[in-house]
């Protein structure tokens, strides 16, 4: 558990603006005994920190990609354009709420799916089978993960799925007798990488 814990903490250190305090709540939702079945109270998060935003790079890049592209994925809902520094408290509190829950998925996410996905790649293995990325939502095309849907992976964290924040790819064992190249994930930083 430790080192879940340890690596939710360097990806939460990246962020800025939230207190030691407000930064250990986050930790405890996330990489805690309970984070499986705890439902995430952020409002209370948002009370501690009186209303202010935070800034978390990983999120305004890739606010900047799916708004180059013109697509968000579906978790990103309300995330699309930060309100203008006039616009209604309610609506900027709405927007704190919305980017906090994300983190916090985010950091979920990173914790345990990518331990659960080498799991599955490694059960595949032993099975003489591939597993492939799948995306769950094929009627909203996500301009991340779009071109990496069916793709072969082999447990590369770069290559796991979450890809971004708001990620909801799986991988699957793959169909015996198909056959496709391994996804190759841009590096961080680079335009659209993971």
């Amino acid at each position: 558990m430790s080192s879940i814990r340890d690596r939710t903490a360097a990806e939460l250190a990246r962020t800025h603006g939230l207190s030691r305090e407000e930064r250990d709540a986050i930790l405890g939702l996330v990489a805690g005994p309970a984070a499986q079945v705890e439902v995430v109270d952020d409002a209370s998060l948002l009370r501690a920190a009186n209303g202010r935003d935070f800034d978390w790079p990983e999120f305004d890049r890739w606010q900047a990609l799916f708004a180059s592209r013109g697509r968000f994925p579906s978790l990103w809902a309300g995330l699309e354009f930060a309100p203008y520094a006039e616009a209604p408290e309610r609506v900027r509190d709405a927007y704190r709420r919305r980017k906090l829950a994300l983190l916090i998925d985010w950091l979920r996410a990173l914790a345990t799916t990518r331990i659960e996905i080498r799991a599955a790649i490694a059960r595949y293995a032993t099975r003489g089978l591939a597993a492939e990325v799948v995306c769950q939502s094929r009627e909203v095309a996500c301009p991340a993960c779009g071109p990496l849907h069916r793709e072969e992976v082999h447990g590369v964290s770069a290559d796991l799925p979450p890809f971004h924040p708001g990620c909801r790819c799986l991988v699957l064992s793959r169909p015996e007798g198909t056959h496709r190249r391994p996804v190759r994930w841009p590096a961080a930083g680079a335009p659209g990488g993971g």
